[in-house]
């Protein structure tokens, strides 16, 4: 085999444009095969450079074949980059290297490379593997296993499993009791729907904590008769979606974990000799499981990369502290040698003044510091090319939101259809790339981005930032993509498309007022009729030669418009009627919204064919003619109305050009932009309660307080609560927001209301720097009491636009 030194040499010339590695890349892609790695990479430090090409590493200086080697990562978007990276420049290496091998002669090499195809590495989710391994290792006759949407696996559980239970009036006391916990507000479920919504997250939870569920279920105390119904739920659910193959999320790993232990089906599939994990601080307790197993089946050689300032994921059922304590759980778990650390700590993203700020917003709160990976991390390093730009941070601090989507709105339309704006005070000018730059190298990132207040005490939503800045932006030409602004019900085009469906398949609303339904599906289906009927009386384009009225009275009267169609047919797809009604809806053609939108509704009407008994086909003859058109509307467009079908992740990392992008800190996970505008407060000008979750937290979330209350039947209950919950709901707002900063380029803009500012000011915040001890060091900062602190005083180098 080749030797990793003459390794390193070629992929310096021919990968990485005759740029060698950095000290600490170097340390990683020449740690041998044994013993296994552990790589903590800070933002920006090239980690799937580093993942890729230790990968390729295994092939060429340790000769494993690429069929033998696994690389997980978070997304699927990731795992796209990933082999995209595989492909071209493991072509590269291993034709250079085949030259090699034809120059000296050796042919054991040029075998090893001729077998070699680049192709042949397993790259996904961890979910997708699992799918594809649960597919092999079936018995004789066993169902093949089906992976189906969230929304549709609540769904499952909801009619199937849940709802008999909950209906029963003493069940449901003891429930809410347990419930109550975990909810928002921490009040008893509002309806059915809420209710399901957080059985089902329990469910999960004790799944992806691989918690004793007859421990679980006996144990005495608080809740004792509610923790026995939400075993038997879980339970049933699995027994129910195994005799069905279909699968969930959690189901999917459970199962695969479970197949693994079973001789006879493990032999169906190739054990890895090579584990490469991505994004490791985001693994829970079961995907960690599932590794350790695979690791110690095949002895594969294990590398996880990861950095648990920037674990997001925790309401999902991530654990960072797998990540903090991996060494010690992987040696204890396998029998194998401590695992090495090496420390990516070069940032090649951001400039010096973005990374400074980094770093002093993760260091600032003391009580932070023993929740990180220790011995105590090393800071990050501008290291990269934009390290020497003279961009400070900026800072545009507004008394409404208004003023501040004025001021926004301004400011990106002179960076991108203007001159540029040049910076007060600094002699630096912020303008779009000459080459090729456009309004998508700018993001607003904010906690969240709905685009309008839910409604009040009768009276109607308030527009927020999101809107209020597409609004702005639009009176200038500039559009917006913020698919998950509004929810779907709430969109005038999808309202009045849906309510067409709901006028051709009810025409009288007969079929809806007799159809029993929680929450306010009935109320949101009737009035998206009177939305549609609204649309049809304008007499929308096009009109000729025949009208969108004409075609509705068609299915009303079920006698065909068509010149060739002599008779209604038998049996109508659902999503035939939706792309028919498309014609008049040029915005879902066109606008890259929309698509977005249409997907989600396509998706829920086929996903409905994993629990609706007519699939989304709409039937002529009677009894079915009135069950399949009431399938419909509970199996297909009640959950649009309930709110549970959401756009899709990975639709929102492609984004146009010509917009400007909107999205929550969770989904700018792995993205970066050379302007990244961070809302850090634009709707806290007082000391609301009701906001301080995600701002300065007083009381424990709901997800740490499940795991305070599941932590004497799993494992890593005891882990986690080395930690108190308040610290944790802490811990995880300053990971949140360290993201954030993280993503930046070029310049950092962080943008809210101006009383969090004052000198006085009671809105304590975590984005501003705020402590966990209520001490705050603008304020002490300030070197005249009783005013404004200058944000470089504490040496922010916040510059206030």
């Amino acid at each position: 085999m080749i030797a990793a030194p003459e390794y390193i040499d070629a992929l310096a010339r021919i990968v990485l444009a005759g740029r060698p590695p950095n000290s600490p890349q170097m340390n990683c892609l020449t740690h041998p095969h044994a013993p296994d790695l552990m790589i903590v990479a800070g933002p920006g430090s090239g980690k799937t450079t580093v993942l890729v090409l230790r990968a390729l590493r295994h092939v060429i200086v340790d000769g494993v074949l690429p069929e033998n080697i696994i690389i997980t990562t978070f997304t699927n978007k990731a795992a796209a980059e990933i082999r995209s990276r595989l492909i071209t420049w493991g072509i590269q290496l291993l034709d250079h290297f085949k030259q090699v091998a034809i120059q000296r002669k050796d042919d054991q090499l040029a075998r090893h490379l001729a077998l070699c195809d680049v192709n042949g590495f397993m790259t996904g989710t961890l979910d997708s593997l699992c799918e594809k391994w649960n597919a092999r290792m079936r018995h004789q006759g066993e169902v093949p296993p089906v992976m189906i949407e969230t929304f549709a696996a609540r769904q499952i559980f909801s009619r199937s499993v849940f709802g008999a239970i909950y209906r029963d009036p003493a069940n449901k006391v003891v429930l809410d009791d347990l419930l109550a916990s975990y909810t928002w507000e921490q009040k008893p479920p509002d309806s059915q729907g809420e209710a399901v919504e957080v059985a089902k997250l329990m469910v999960d939870r004790l799944v992806q904590d691989l918690a004793d569920v007859d421990k679980f279920a006996t144990a005495p105390g608080p809740h004792a008769q509610a923790r026995k119904l939400i075993a038997k739920c879980l339970r049933d659910l699995h027994a129910l979606m195994r005799t069905r193959g279909q699968y969930d999320f959690a189901l999917l790993e459970a199962e695969f974990l479970r197949k693994l232990k079973d001789p006879v089906l493990r032999a169906k599939i190739e054990m890895p000799k090579v584990l490469l994990i991505d994004e490791y601080q985001d693994t829970n307790p079961l995907q960690e499981a599932i590794y350790f197993n695979l690791a110690a089946l095949g002895n594969a050689s294990v590398t996880i990369v990861g950095d648990d300032d920037q674990a997001l994921y925790r309401f999902r059922g991530a654990t960072v502290e797998l990540f903090r304590d991996f060494q010690h759980r992987f040696t204890t778990a396998t029998g194998r040698a401590t695992p090495a650390m090496e420390y990516l700590v070069d940032n090649y993203r951001s400039t010096e003044s973005i990374v400074n700020f980094c770093n002093t917003f993760i260091g600032n709160d003391p009580n932070f510091l023993p929740a990180r990976v220790s011995p105590p991390k090393p800071a990050i390093i501008a290291s990269g090319g934009n390290k020497a730009k003279q961009v400070p941070i900026l800072g545009m601090f507004r008394a409404s939101p208004d003023a501040l989507a004025t001021g926004l709105a301004d400011l990106i339309h002179t960076v991108f259809r203007g001159g540029g704006y040049a910076i007060p005070g600094s002699g630096t000018t912020l303008r779009a790339s000459e080459d090729g730059g456009d309004c998508a190298d700018a993001v607003l990132m904010a906690h969240s981005v709905a685009e309008f207040s839910r409604p009040f005490m009768g009276n109607p939503p308030k527009a927020k930032l999101p809107w209020l800045l597409r609004d702005q932006l639009a009176a200038r030409g500039v559009s917006v993509f913020n698919p998950r602004g509004r929810a779907l019900k709430d969109i005038p085009q999808i309202r009045q498309m849906l309510g067409l469906v709901c006028l051709c398949i009810d025409p009288d609303q007969t079929l809806l007022d007799g159809m029993a339904m929680y929450g306010n599906s009935k109320r949101e289906m009737a009035a998206w009729r009177v939305d549609a009927r609204a649309f049809v009386a304008r007499n929308p384009v096009p009109n000729t030669p025949r009208t969108l009225a004409s075609y509705v009275n068609a299915w009303r009267t079920g006698v065909p418009q068509a010149a060739d169609m002599r008779m209604w047919p038998q049996e109508w797809p659902i999503l035939d009627l939706l792309y028919k009604l498309l014609a008049w809806f040029p915005e879902f053609q066109h606008l890259p919204e929309f698509q977005v939108y249409l997907e989600a509704i396509t998706r829920s009407a086929t996903q409905a064919t994993a629990f609706s008994p007519y699939q989304g086909r709409l039937m002529r003859e009677e009894p079915h003619f009135t069950r399949s058109r009431e399938s419909v509307l509970r199996d297909i467009l009640a959950p649009i109305a309930e709110d549970v079908v959401d756009v899709d992740e990975d639709l929102l990392t492609y984004l146009p050009r010509n917009h400007l992008n909107v999205m929550t800190i969770h989904q700018s996970k792995g993205l970066e932009f050379p302007l990244v505008i961070v809302d850090v407060g634009v709707d806290f000008s007082i000391n609301s309660p009701a906001q301080r979750f995600k701002r300065f937290p007083k009381a424990a979330s709901n997800v740490a307080r499940m795991e305070d209350d599941l932590q004497d039947y799993a494992e890593v209950g005891a882990l986690r609560t080395q930690r108190s919950a308040l610290d944790r709901t802490f811990e995880d707002l300053i990971r949140l927001y360290y993201v954030a900063y993280s993503r930046p380029q070029t310049a950092l803009l962080l943008v809210g209301h101006t009383n969090l500012l004052k000198y006085t000011t009671t809105i304590q915040n975590v984005a501003t720097f705020w402590r966990q001890s209520g001490t705050w060091p603008w304020q002490q900062g300030t070197p005249a009491p009783g005013k404004k602190p200058p944000a470089s005083v504490s040496g922010f180098g916040i510059v206030e636009i």
